[in-house]
């Protein structure tokens, strides 16, 4: 069936529920294909206690208690909201997007070649992805072992096939000498992905449930945003982690990540500073950073400077893990949820520059990125709810044909 049928099924209400490093976002979202954009009826963020540094378990017992809190947010508060907005409405829909460190992106192309021209068949790619579902099960159970953590698989999808070289959405009964089919698979902790399941039963058991690593997503909305871009970086930094991501010719190749945020800087920054958590946070945002830089004195400067040291040594290393012998793209999009663009941007270029000696442009996904195509009236309306970032990037996947899985055309 095509996304853009007749009748009722151009309308689909969905629950969105973004699991980060350090809190937990859901909304309630109306999709109409015959509109533009998707509408945004209700939004909530709730935080983790991670104020310290903690175990791994301890993190994950924080974060699946917030989940369970803001799911029944849904049932309660979000319902009441939907109802108040249309009585005859149904949440047909739950899509989860999980963020680094709990997701992990993996990315593996198959090829295959011979000397004569050979007919692609469906038997030819259904083996050639049964190949690369090995590699990425190979490399599950090897980052399960470095983790200590059993993984699931979220989503497997074929993103990119090309034929003789050449990138195509119907490679089927094509002449060809050779043929690459890229997958890409999200991967998350297990014990999370329960959860998610468990309580989706409970709350919303006649709903379609779709699970993402928020990369996934990410790259999705780029192509939408940028279609003209096919080599880029995409960066997410998050409340506990960092998350980068590789694309050449439009196709993900590679991602990693470590696990420093924007709390974990702040954390860092309250402490030499002498100020609150959450001013540490307006810190890192502009137009308080570069203020603040202006009038600190110099045993102030010298202290920040030591806590972002670690991060700068960090982002080197995830700069030159590209997963092949290249540097990375020079254009890069920067999401932080917490939009701290100030230090951010800074470092971002910087650690980039040392790490190959190159300049970069970087763009940061904000607020007025992604609802560049609402109307003044529109925006209106919508920042009434939320302005927060990972919302709107998730109603836009939402509303586009990729959430229903494919992401092969472009």
């Amino acid at each position: 069936m095509s996304l853009f049928s007749s009748g009722k099924n151009n309308v689909r209400f969905g629950a969105l529920i973004e699991i980060g490093s350090g809190s937990v976002v859901v909304s309630i979202i109306k999709s109409d294909a015959t509109k533009k954009n998707p509408e945004i009826i209700w939004s909530q963020r709730e935080f983790a206690s991670l104020k310290s540094i903690k175990s791994h378990e301890q993190d994950d017992k924080s974060i699946m208690a917030v989940l369970m809190n803001v799911i029944l947010q849904v049932n309660s508060t979000g319902y009441k909201v939907l109802k108040a907005y249309d009585p005859n409405a149904r949440i047909g829909h739950v899509q989860i997007s999980i963020t680094a460190p709990w997701s992990y992106t993996i990315s593996k192309t198959i090829e295959y070649s011979e000397d004569q021209e050979f007919t692609i068949t469906a038997e030819l790619i259904n083996n050639l992805i049964a190949t690369a579902q090995k590699k990425v099960d190979k490399n599950k159970t090897e980052k399960e072992i470095a983790s200590e953590h059993g993984l699931t698989v979220l989503t497997r999808s074929v993103t990119d096939i090309r034929s003789n070289g050449y990138k195509t959405t119907k490679p089927l009964n094509q002449k060809a000498k050779a043929i690459s089919i890229t997958q890409i698979s999200a991967i998350a902790e297990t014990a999370i992905t329960d959860a998610v399941i468990d309580l989706q039963r409970k709350i919303l058991p006649n709903a379609n449930l779709k699970t993402f690593s928020f990369m996934m997503m990410f790259q999705a909305l780029v192509r939408k945003l940028y279609p003209q871009t096919n080599d880029f970086c995409l960066i997410d930094v998050t409340y506990e982690a960092t998350e980068i991501a590789i694309i050449r010719n439009d196709t993900l190749k590679y991602c990693t990540q470590t696990a420093i945020g924007v709390n974990t800087l702040a954390r860092g920054l309250a402490k030499v500073l002498s100020i609150p958590h959450e001013e540490a946070l307006a810190f890192m945002r502009e137009p308080y950073y570069s203020t603040a830089l202006k009038t600190l004195p110099d045993s102030k400067i010298m202290a920040m400077k030591e806590v972002l040291k670690n991060y700068q040594v960090q982002l080197v290393k995830l700069f030159k893990e590209t997963g092949d012998n290249l540097s990375i793209p020079r254009t890069m999009f920067l999401h932080g949820s917490a939009g701290s663009d100030g230090i951010l941007q800074t470092q971002m270029m910087d650690e980039a520059k040392i790490a190959t000696s190159s300049s970069y442009a970087i763009f940061e996904i904000s607020s007025e990125i992604l609802t560049k195509s609402y109307t003044a009236e529109q925006k209106k309306t919508l920042f009434s709810v939320t302005s927060d970032t990972s919302v709107l990037l998730a109603a836009q996947f939402f509303h586009t044909k990729e959430s229903r899985g494919n992401f092969i055309s472009k």
